[in-house]
């Protein structure tokens, strides 16, 4: 939880509703408001299938309001690109209910990054692709 430098790691406000943490730069560039907690931040997001015809494009465009839970500082090329959010957030905002594109996780001890490759491969799908490094 280092990487919060303001607000708590958690994806739900305080009245239930969902939370994102962005990357400080996203934040900025959405115009958002810390201390206006009835002002949510709007994120759109365009599907890959979507139309070229500009007036299907735009109904195709998903957009969705979320609060702000907490601000992200790591680096500048994450702090300007990503904003954290739950699983189920994500999936029905993107429209990919059931479906899962990545999983990352963080180990505390970076040399035990084998051991626990080999404890989730028995549990994972045959097809998965399990990367230890990038």
């Amino acid at each position: 939880d280092d990487f919060i430098y303001f607000g708590e790691f958690t994806f739900k406000t305080a009245y239930d509703r969902d939370g994102i943490i962005p990357g400080d730069m996203v934040f900025r560039r959405l115009h958002g408001n810390w201390e206006d907690e009835q002002r949510p931040i709007w994120l759109s997001y365009i599907p890959p299938d979507a139309p070229t015809n500009p007036i299907q494009l735009a109904a195709a465009v998903q957009t969705t309001a979320v609060f702000p839970t907490g601000i992200f500082g790591v680096q500048k090329e994450y702090d300007e690109k990503y904003v954290l959010a739950d699983f189920d957030f994500a999936r029905r905002f993107l429209e990919r209910d059931g479906e899962v594109s990545a999983y990352e996780i963080k180990l505390k001890d970076l040399t035990k990054a084998a051991d626990v490759k080999a404890d989730l491969m028995p549990l994972l799908p045959e097809d998965t692709e399990l990367l230890t490094w990038y």
